[in-house]
């Protein structure tokens, strides 16, 4: 098989604008590797717990971190959301829960990829939280 390629049609995919020009592109260039990012205490914490078997689901939002410490043994399934992270926050929930302490190092690490993974049947699911921002119209990340 004799293909001849012709240098204009690939070359110019070459040309260092047109491969660093994207905006995404800046974006990661930007990013210095070398910096360790730095995680930062939250000052406000809340706490919402949906908790729920065959018949019923609850909602309810918590005063503090201790009070999800009460769902481990209801028989019920319970998704308890934490916004806002303190490490110790994260270790009293981690070490009443049986959370792997790999599992606990993800949860306070920044820059994390998503991910889902199932340890001692405990699911656990990292994502990166969507919201709209107002300003540019568009659907961003944390």
């Amino acid at each position: 098989m004799n293909v001849k390629l012709r240098p204009e049609k690939y070359l110019k995919y070459l040309y260092l604008p047109n491969l660093f020009g994207t905006q995404r592109t800046k974006e990661i260039l930007s990013v210095n590797p070398t910096v360790v990012p730095q995680r930062e205490e939250a000052q406000e914490v809340c706490v919402f717990v949906f908790d729920y078997n065959n018949e019923a689901l609850e909602e309810k939002q918590l005063e503090n971190v201790e009070g999800a410490l009460a769902y481990k043994q209801n028989n019920r399934i319970s998704w308890i959301n934490i916004d806002g992270l303190r490490k110790a926050d994260v270790e009293m929930i981690g070490n009443h829960f049986g959370i792997h302490p790999l599992l606990m190092e993800d949860i306070l690490s920044i820059n994390q990829r998503p991910k889902l993974e199932e340890v001692d049947e405990i699911l656990f699911c990292l994502l990166n939280m969507l919201y709209y921002n107002n300003e540019n119209q568009t659907v961003e990340q944390e």
